[in-house]
C-alpha cells in the first residue's frame, strides 16, 4: 500500500463511533440521515438485475445493510458475508483471499481510503474470474453549495480559506482508477440526490450523524469561532435559498462497476480490422 495518506483514519473511526453512538439515542430519527443509503440501496437492486449471471458469493461492504437490500441477494440465492468496517483501518489491508468472490458491492466507502488504487487493486485480485465489482461513492459536486458557503465565509472574516470539506473523485478520475487497477469493461455513472434543510446547522447535524464529517489531515483543528458558521449560514441563504427559504444540499452519487479479466469477456476489435471504411457511409448520403 502506498504511504500518502491525506485523510485522518483514526478521526474516521471516531466519526462512525460517534454517529453510532447518536443513532442509537431516541431524540435522534435514523431513517432522516438514511435516506442516501437506502435511495443507493434501491439503485443498486435496480442495477443487479442487468446482471443475468449466477452470483454464488458476494462481499457486501456497508455499515447498515437494510433487510431489503440482504433479501434481494437471498432471493438470487447469493450467499454473503458483510463487511461493516474494512476499508478503517490505518493499513487499509483488504484482508481476504484472493479469487474468492463472484462479486464485491461497496456503499460509500471509496471515500474514505487513502490509496485508492491499492484498495481497488486489492478488490479486484479477491474476484474470482469474471466476477464484478459494484460500488457508489460520493462524487465531485457533492456539498458543493456548502463548500462555497464555507469558503466564502472564511474569506470574508480571515482573508484565507481552510480545507473544511473532503475532496471528491470525479467520473473521469474514476473511470481511469478502474482501468489502472486491471478492471475490464468498466462503467462509471453519477446521480444527482438534492434534499432540503431549516438550516446549515441541521445540514451540519446530519452529516454527524452520518459519520460523515471532515477528516483531512489537514483539516482546521483548532476551536472554530461561531462567526464563521453564521456568516457561511446567512451566504447559503443569500446564493442558494429555495423560495420556501429551505436550503438544498446536493448529493453526487456515482456509481461503478467492473469485472475481473476473463477469456470469455467481450472485447474490442484490434485497430484497423475493420471491413468497411466510415467514408463509404459518408459519401453514400451526398
Amino acid at each position: 500500500m502506498s504511504s500518502y495518506s491525506f485523510l485522518d483514519k483514526k478521526q474516521i473511526r471516531f466519526h462512525s463511533q460517534r454517529a453510532k453512538k447518536l443513532r442509537q439515542e431516541d431524540k435522534y430519527t435514523v431513517k432522516s440521515v438514511d435516506f442516501l443509503l437506502r435511495w443507493a440501496e434501491k439503485e443498486m437492486i435496480e442495477r443487479l438485475k442487468d446482471i443475468r449471471k449466477e452470483i454464488r458469493s458476494c462481499a457486501l461492504l456497508s455499515l447498515d445493510p437494510s433487510e431489503d437490500f440482504l433479501r434481494t441477494l437471498e432471493e438470487r440465492k447469493t450467499k454473503y458475508d458483510i463487511f461493516p468496517d474494512l476499508s478503517l483501518s490505518d493499513e487499509e489491508t483488504f484482508s481476504l483471499p484472493d479469487n474468492h468472490y463472484d462479486a464485491i458491492i461497496s456503499f460509500f466507502e471509496l471515500h474514505k481510503i487513502n490509496d485508492l488504487p491499492g484498495w481497488l487493486i486489492q478488490i479486484r485480485r479477491t474476484l474470482k474470474e469474471d466476477g464484478f465489482f459494484m460500488a457508489c461513492l460520493a462524487g465531485e459536486t457533492t456539498l458543493f453549495q456548502l463548500r462555497q458557503s464555507l469558503l466564502a465565509a472564511e474569506m470574508n472574516i480571515s482573508g484565507g480559506a481552510s480545507p473544511r470539506i473532503m475532496p471528491f473523485i470525479s467520473k473521469q478520475q474514476m473511470a481511469a482508477l478502474m482501468q489502472r487497477a486491471g478492471f475490464s469493461l468498466p462503467v462509471v455513472d453519477s446521480e444527482n440526490v438534492t434534499a432540503t434543510y431549516e438550516s446549515i446547522f441541521t445540514l451540519m447535524k446530519d452529516l454527524r450523524l452520518m459519520g460523515e464529517t471532515s477528516a483531512l489531515k489537514e483539516r482546521v483543528k483548532t476551536f472554530t469561532s461561531p462567526r464563521l458558521f453564521f456568516e457561511a449560514s446567512e451566504i447559503y441563504a443569500q446564493r442558494f435559498a429555495e423560495q420556501d427559504g429551505r436550503l438544498p444540499a446536493t448529493f453526487d452519487i456515482t456509481f461503478v462497476i467492473g469485472w475481473a479479466p476473463s477469456e470469455t469477456q467481450q472485447k474490442p476489435l484490434p485497430r484497423g480490422s475493420g471491413q468497411v471504411h466510415l467514408g463509404d457511409f459518408l459519401n453514400g448520403d451526398k
